[in-house]
């Protein structure tokens, strides 16, 4: 989870860096202005909802009533893409190019899915 934590925040920090390195040590560049950030899976998702809840791109899964009456209107109305969090599921690479993200956050769990198995599903 520290990991996780680390990695969001290493976003905002340093948000006038424009090379990163993927978990994978690959580099890409990203815009300084990162808008649009899509979390991989319910922790990530939480943790962002809590540092900044105006990047979540989309979500892992529809909330239930009894979450949904905690957040906020444009949160809930995101569109479900689903995620890497088990159960065998992917999410919807159709989707993700939709909303377009400019960072996708894995945690170090879907790491262990296999690199070429998450490339494939992201259609790379």
């Amino acid at each position: 989870m520290f990991k996780i934590i680390v990695l969001i925040l290493s976003f905002y920090l340093y948000s006038n860096a424009i090379i990163y390195e993927d978990m994978y040590g690959e580099k890409s560049e990203i815009k300084n202005n990162i808008q649009k950030i899509y979390a991989s899976n319910p922790i990530l998702l939480y943790t962002l909802y809590a540092i900044d809840k105006t990047k979540i791109a989309g979500l892992n899964f529809p909330f239930n009533e009894n979450e949904a009456k905690f957040l906020d209107e444009k949160t809930k109305n995101l569109p479900v893409i689903g995620g890497w969090f088990g159960q065998g599921k992917t999410p919807n690479s159709e989707m993700i190019l939709q909303i377009n993200p400019d960072v996708i956050l894995l945690s170090d769990t879907t790491k262990k899915l296999g690199e070429e198995k998450i490339k494939a599903s992201l259609g790379g």
